[in-house]
């Protein structure tokens, strides 16, 4: 999430529960972090431009509604980015 927050304007991380390396200082004024799961997203339909599901949906019961909710809050012409492991 780190990596990406340079290249855009805000990035958001999501995780089932906090991360001590969250509260990390950092020199990403539009970074954020929010506990959610990622069945349920807590974000506006058509309101986000890239998703990237990293070593996600192997981990997650009922992955069809990440997938749902992904494209929910996309907007038009967004990027949903899937990564499984081998």
């Amino acid at each position: 999430t780190r990596r990406v927050a340079k290249l855009c304007n805000l990035a958001v991380g999501i995780d089932l529960r906090l991360h001590g390396e969250w509260t990390r200082v950092s020199d990403l004024i539009d970074l954020k972090f929010i506990v959610a799961d990622a069945r349920f997203l807590p974000l506006r339909s058509n309101a986000i431009d890239f998703i990237a599901a990293i070593s996600l949906l192997e981990h997650v019961p009922e992955w069809g509604r990440v997938v749902s909710e992904a494209y929910r809050v996309l907007r038009r012409g967004g990027v949903f980015l899937i990564q499984l492991p081998k």
